[in-house]
């Protein structure tokens, strides 16, 4: 059984995962890739916080605010409620839908079974970096230096993508709603999170 202290901790998690999300600012990284017509490309970005750490915060959320719905079930039998609730609910918010199927995407790779109906998994990140955010652009041949002076003017978006790999959306504004569906049904409870 889990108390409100377990669910306020668990919120406390998602929102401090939440805000390192929008932070852009990091020592910086360097990978390569493959570019048609060019070969192998390095990429070297300092200023900002590197592709996989930003992944890596994502995946994070995504697990955590997935997490909350078993607090919920944990907690509703202490207050009087049934647990079943907390499915229909989720069942009502396609925001918690879309994180149940990114979050079990991070953990087990695929899915076999879909809470959205869709099989949605997380794309590639993209990065939105405006030139009045970057201090200098160096171009070499096979290597692509950018030092980013201005992280804060850069901006990400993490495509979710169905089976047939179609963007439905950004994986980003998903889990910030799906913290707010949290909060709601927190409050639509009584609860103070």
């Amino acid at each position: 059984m889990a108390t409100l202290q377990d669910v306020n901790d668990i919120f406390g998690r998602v929102r401090r995962l939440q805000a390192r999300v929008v932070v852009t600012d990091g020592p910086g990284a360097e990978w390569k890739a493959e570019v048609p017509g060019f070969g192998m490309q390095t990429y070297k970005v300092t200023g900002m916080k590197s592709p996989s750490e930003i992944e890596d915060d994502l995946a994070a959320l995504s697990v955590w605010i997935w997490s909350l719905k078993d607090h919920f079930k944990a907690l509703l039998p202490s207050i009087g409620r049934d647990e079943t609730e907390v499915e229909r609910f989720v069942d009502s918010e396609r925001d918690l839908r879309v994180c149940s199927d990114l979050a079990n995407g991070a953990k087990h790779l695929t899915l076999r079974i879909s809470r959205s109906g869709q099989f949605l998994r997380a794309g590639r990140l993209r990065f939105r970096v405006p030139q009045s955010a970057i201090a200098t652009l160096i171009v070499r041949e096979n290597e692509v230096q950018i030092d980013v002076s201005k992280p804060a003017e850069v901006t990400i978006e993490l495509p979710v993508l169905d089976q047939a790999g179609n963007i439905v959306g950004d994986g980003i504004s998903y889990l910030h709603n799906g913290v707010r569906a949290w909060e709601r049904y927190s409050k639509q409870l009584g609860l103070s999170v």
